[in-house]
Parts: structure tokens; sequence; C-alpha cells
């Protein structure tokens, strides 16, 4: 493939993932469209991207089982390399499917995981802090978001996560 049509592929995948994260699930199938049209979709480097996208779309759709069918069968293609963002990925939105299917257990145990693989993920605090939250675990809750704050201490004010955390933190810390 020339390096032209790979510029037009990225492009096309880069568009999927935005129209995914902004939830416009119209335009989501419309970019897919464009994506098959590329010839983009028979490809093993572009497969990653695609299903995630789908697993994104049941996220959106409020169909977590569905979401982790496609992505729990992901890694048997090979599309969850170790490290890099699309591990990161990955991961996220394996946690957040598992925490949406009300399977906290699993969705702690992948934000654990990769915070011993990807150390400085600090957002992983933040979501860890609310699945131990739901658990009933407050000091580990607390413990989390402690460790988020410290993390972002630095980051821009207002910043939705932040002042999230802070509040949780002083709600956890009034009840003990």
């Amino acid at each position: 493939r020339s390096d032209g049509f790979q510029n037009v592929g990225n492009a096309v995948l880069a568009e999927l993932r935005a129209l995914v994260a902004l939830d416009s699930l119209e335009a989501v199938s419309s970019a897919q469209a464009k994506v098959n049209a590329a010839g983009l979709a028979g490809s093993r480097a572009h497969l990653f991207p695609d299903d995630q996208s789908r697993a994104e779309i049941a996220l959106a759709e409020k169909a977590p089982e569905a979401a982790l069918e496609i992505l729990l069968e992901m890694p048997r293609f090979g599309m969850s390399p170790v490290g890099g963002w699309l591990n990161i990925e990955w991961r996220e939105t394996l946690a957040r499917a598992y925490r949406m299917a009300s399977r906290l257990d699993e969705a702690a145990g992948v934000h654990e995981e990769m915070l011993r693989l990807f150390g400085g993920h600090s957002l992983s605090h933040y979501d860890l802090g609310q699945i131990y939250e739901e658990m009933g675990r407050t000091a580990d809750a607390e413990q989390e978001y402690v460790a988020f704050l410290e993390a972002w201490a630095e980051a821009d004010d207002g910043l939705p996560q932040v002042e999230d955390a802070k509040q949780r933190l002083k709600m956890l810390r009034t009840r003990m």
C-alpha cells in the first residue's frame, strides 16, 4: 500500500474514533462505511480500531455484554498489543464494560493491572476509586482518590475528574 493510502486510512480511522468519543452514533455508521470503502476493514492493522469502535458503540447503546463479547475476542486476533495507547484504550473500554455490566471485581482488576503495567496512568486511580466506592471499599477508594489528586496536582482548575475526586474524597472522609 502506498503512503497516500495509509494516510487516508489513518485519517478515516481518526474520524471514526473521534465520532465514537463524541457518541455520534449516526455519524459513526457513515465513518465505518468510509473505512469499508477505503478497503481498510480487512486489514489486520486496522481491525483493532474498528472493533474498538464497535465496542464503544455497544456501550453507548447500553449493551455492555455485547461490548465485552467484542473486547474479549480482540486479543485472540492479536489486537491488544502490550504497551502503547491501543492497549490502554482497550483496557479502559474493557473496564468500563465490566463496570456497566455490574462486574465490579473484574472492572477493578483491569484498572489494578493497568496501574501495574502503566504506573503513570492516573485516571485508573480515579476510576478505581469510583469502583471501590461502589463495592463499599471506602478506605481503598480514599487511597485511590488521594493518589489521583496527587498525580493531577498541577492540573488546570475546574477539570471535572479533579473536582469530582475532591468531592468524593471529602464525602468519604466525613463518613469515617
